[in-house]
């Protein structure tokens, strides 16, 4: 069978594969190429034997094999390139059978190429496997052309360009690994063709088709601008375009629109691709469903607002009881001292006892609530504190006397035993003396018999303050728990003590906010003994006994001075005006007033010298905007002001200190504070 060559097409298929090879280097084919048996000859632009010399050298220096077979398939030419790419010898390759290099799985493309090589004299690159010499397999590109014209010829021949391709199926193998982990991601994924004008998206994942409702040929071609809605941020939108536009990384939360017009929210974040000449490519933007999240976020705040006004309206209302009974135990327990120095010796001993009853209850009143607003504040952080160098031997020295009375009414012994005098801390004094107080008044309450030995002393470098008791004990199952709020032992209609069961839990706080260490150590029916430990301790130094000595200097001053300073009580409780005036009467001047119109009448009319400031007062005004308006006026501006109410949350205290006001103090207020507080100013 004669076969027709185009001669011109296979010489142009092997001028492509060579310049491939050679970097474009520029040269002209013959019109009959050498290698081609051909009786033309006179149109070569070169001789015959240096267009085969120069033909050899680039069949020599491809650098993708070259292998030449004839009629029988036998391998009669070779280049270095194919032997290197299968190991074999030259020997070993010459004369041997090309098919034996080649898995049978690839006969039907072989076959294929056979027939186009038959009909058209080359055939067209297909890939196949080769075997090497130590038996793995190689992938190769394969394509080739027919040399002579005639396939009964016995020097009929073919030639093949070989090309190994390895790396190159490891990258897409790589690739495809890639493009499987995009498209089992659960954020869509979309990548943009960033060298087009339009940015079209060339590619998503099933993630961001799973999201969207959009089908690739919705997608595919058209901008990321197709998710907007009407309601997307006009700023977003502007910020978004302008990254793009810029090949700048941005991330953003949009409401955006699926496909069928639900809403949805995208978390999307934007990541530009640069190439090795640091020209940007592509974009790759990462697509998030939050609209759970957003969901998740709006019942948040809305729990959060209810929790907010929740709190709120519990503030009110402790506030308010706060204020609704201090003011009226500030009288009932002030006037109840005044009955009993007034006419102690004319009552009997019962009636006596029926006073005590009276200021006793009173004051439980009192620790009630006090309690309950201090659990209040320490649970929600409102409590202010305020550390300074303190002496504990004065603070649990003046602490124990005012329990002395209570402990001696039960027939228990109250011993003090100071072994350090001279020693300071740095603490907070008011939240110091409440929790002491509560241990020490928990050690008399439960103590039926025996005694309280409460002793200060030094143990190495920490000082120590012990308080033991011969009392009821508390069982080793419950000390766990005597930290814990509104919790006793002793519960429900049996209990055997009053209480709400804060004391503890309130001097654990307070002792942890100054640094002290608290350890109990108790056995039923045996007693208590409760360790603290204060762990900043320091001396006493120079300037603060001068400082102590210049107070005394002062208070005998004071006493000297034939003069009564006025004091202008501004309060609108007229029990409470007068146990104020009882008070003062023996060593100062009072005026009072029930407003700020009235105070101000009365500080034009008297020389004050300083002012006891209620806070809830008559009219539209109340205590705060009177104390506002003396710091702004220069004839009171300098003007002592003690704040005195029954507002008692530290935010209290703070705004009154912040609005002018020099001192404050809680109702019901004992005559020594007072008389002491005001001793400061006057």
């Amino acid at each position: 069978m004669n076969i027709k060559i185009d001669k011109k097409l296979v010489a142009r298929k092997i001028k492509r594969k060579i310049m491939d090879q050679f970097d474009q280097e520029v040269f002209e084919l013959p019109q009959r190429n050498m290698l081609f048996e051909a009786k033309d000859t006179h149109h070569t632009p070169m001789g015959e034997k240096t267009s085969e010399a120069y033909y050899k050298s680039i069949f020599e220096k491809s650098k993708d094999g070259i292998v030449v077979i004839n009629e029988k398939e036998i391998i009669v030419d070779f280049n270095r390139a194919f032997i290197d790419m299968l190991g074999y010898t030259q020997k070993e390759l010459k004369k041997s059978k090309f098919k034996k290099l080649t898995p049978e799985i690839f006969s039907q493309l072989d076959n294929k190429a056979y027939r186009q090589l038959l009909k058209r004299g080359y055939f067209e690159e297909y890939e196949k496997e080769l075997i090497k010499k130590d038996g793995t397999r190689i992938p190769i590109t394969l394509n080739g052309a027919m040399i002579s014209g005639k396939a009964d010829d016995p020097h009929c021949k073919a030639f093949a360009f070989i090309r190994n391709i390895t790396d190159h199926k490891q990258i897409e193998e790589q690739l495809l690994i890639n493009k499987r982990a995009i498209d089992a991601a659960n954020d869509g994924i979309v990548i943009t063709d960033s060298s087009l004008s339009d940015n079209p998206i060339i590619y998503a994942n099933a993630a961001f088709y799973s999201i969207t409702q959009y089908s690739p040929r919705g997608v595919i071609g058209k901008n990321l601008h197709i998710l907007e809605g009407e309601s997307t941020d006009s700023k977003i939108k502007r910020e978004i375009r302008s990254a793009i536009r810029n090949g700048r990384y941005f991330t953003c939360e949009v409401l955006n629109y699926r496909k069928d017009g639900t809403p949805f929210w995208n978390e999307m974040t934007l990541s530009p691709i640069y190439d090795t000449a640091e020209k940007l490519t592509h974009y790759v933007t990462i697509h998030k469903d939050i609209t759970k999240r957003k969901q998740a976020e709006v019942e948040l705040i809305k729990a959060k607002e209810e929790a907010e006004k929740s709190n709120s309206v519990k503030s009110l209302f402790l506030e308010n009881m706060s204020h609704e009974i201090r003011t009226p135990l500030n009288s009932i327990l002030g006037f109840i001292d005044i009955i009993k120095d007034s006419i102690d010796h004319l009552l009997g001993e019962e009636e006596k006892g029926f006073l005590d009853i009276l200021k006793s209850s009173g004051e439980r009143l009192y620790r009630t609530i006090h309690g309950i607003l201090d659990i209040y504040q320490i649970e929600t952080g409102t409590l202010d504190f305020n550390l300074k160098r303190l002496r504990p031997h004065n603070l649990v020295e003046k602490i124990v006397k005012e329990f002395l009375p209570e402990a001696q009414s039960k027939g228990l012994e109250l011993i003090y035993i100071p072994k350090v005098i001279d020693a300071t801390i740095i603490a907070d004094e008011p939240s110091l003396i409440s929790a002491v107080s509560n241990l020490v008044d928990n050690a008399v309450k439960y103590t039926e018999q025996g005694k309280i030995e409460v002793s200060l002393i030094k143990k190495g470098k920490e000082l120590m303050l012990t308080i033991k008791d011969t009392g009821i004990g508390i069982a080793e199952d419950y000390l766990d728990h005597i930290f814990n709020s509104f919790s006793q032992e002793s519960t429900g209609y049996t209990k055997k003590y009053q209480g709400l069961g804060l004391g503890l839990a309130i001097a654990k706080r307070y002792l942890e906010v100054n640094n002290v260490g608290i350890e109990v150590q108790s056995t039923k029916g045996i007693g208590t003994t409760i360790t603290l430990t204060f762990k900043t301790i320091t001396k006493l130094l120079p300037q603060e006994t001068t400082e102590i000595e210049d107070k005394l200097a002062t208070e005998v001053e004071k006493i000297v001075t034939k003069w009564k300073p006025i004091v202008l009580v501004v309060e609108d409780d007229p029990n409470s005006q007068r146990l104020m005036e009882f008070y003062l009467k023996k060593d100062y001047e009072t005026c009072f007033a029930v407003s700020v119109s009235e105070a101000r009448r009365q500080l034009k009319k008297y020389p004050v010298n300083l002012i006891l400031l209620d806070l809830s007062l008559i009219g539209d005004e109340g205590g705060l905007d009177l104390a506002r308006y003396l710091r702004k006026t220069k004839k009171w501006r300098d003007i002592p002001i003690i704040a005195s109410t029954a507002h008692a949350f530290t935010t209290d205290r703070d705004n009154c200190l912040a609005a002018g006001c020099n001192d404050y103090l809680v109702k019901p207020i004992k005559r020594e504070e007072l008389l002491e507080k005001i001793s400061n100013f006057v």
